[in-house]
């Protein structure tokens, strides 16, 4: 008896109408079911059912396969979208859902311990289900394109275009020594992307005004009000930090 996974009545009952009812041969069955081949066989031989005489089905013979090389056309994304390959087992996301680098394959053959087929099975499972083969395993759905901002001097891109994280200025300062206020000076219509530096200048500009501002006589800085909040990080915070150094000099439980 050929070893494998072990199927159910209903599965057996499904595989023997869908060998009988549609084109689809041993091994793309087998393919759907994981299972292997020998064990399907064996289900057809159990139940008296007659292979199919191979070159008989037009679908998959290798003319059409021939005639449809540019199957994998027929995938394309919606306009300002593309498509992810998401695994059903992981939930792994690739962007690469046509598999041309073959990742796909490899992390079937991880997860699922299937060997990827040959390229005349995978373009005949296409011809034959409307669907690719690592289908079977992943979902592939469509995404809309994230925007990605490119520095104006190198080829470093990031998908934080409005710099909420503050890389692009980090980047600016790293790689090119040019700080934020500089870079602005060079390319203005960047403004927009950088609302906290807008604010920044807005309340700067705000705080020339005497009658806008206070000035801290401990940091000299100007203010619209010198409240808890500011003297806590100029006062308390320092002291709660000296005093426990002083407690680790001493050896003393913090």
């Amino acid at each position: 008896m050929a070893k494998g996974k072990i199927l159910t009545e209903q599965e057996i009952k499904e595989i023997i109408d869908e060998y009988k009812n549609t084109s689809h041969g041993i091994e793309v069955i087998a393919l759907k079911f994981k299972t292997g081949k020998l064990k399907i066989k064996e289900i057809l031989l159990n139940n008296n059912v007659p292979f199919k005489i191979k070159g008989n089905n037009n679908v998959g013979s290798t003319k059409s396969v021939d005639d449809n090389l540019n199957y994998k056309k027929e995938l394309l994304p919606s306009e300002g979208k593309e498509y992810r390959a998401i695994c059903k087992k992981t939930g792994k996301e690739y962007k690469d859902y046509l598999n041309q680098s073959g990742a796909l394959s490899e992390h079937i053959l991880k997860e699922f311990n299937i060997k990827s087929p040959n390229n005349f099975f995978k373009k005949k499972y296409f011809l034959e289900n409307g669907k690719y083969w690592h289908e079977e395993y992943f979902t592939l759905v469509e995404v809309e394109i994230k925007e990605k901002r490119k520095c104006k001097y190198c080829d470093w891109g990031t998908y934080d275009i409005e710099n909420k994280t503050g890389c692009y200025e980090n980047h600016l300062l790293k790689e090119h020594n040019i700080n934020l206020k500089t870079y602005l000076t060079d390319y203005p219509d960047d403004l927009k992307y950088h609302n906290i530096h807008i604010l920044k200048n807005n309340e700067e500009e705000y705080l020339k005004n005497l009658n806008n501002s206070v000035t801290c006589e401990i940091c000299g800085k100007k203010l619209r009000f010198i409240n808890n909040k500011h003297l806590k990080i100029l006062i308390v915070i320092p002291l709660l930090i000296q005093q426990k150094n002083i407690q680790k000099k001493l050896g003393l439980n913090i």
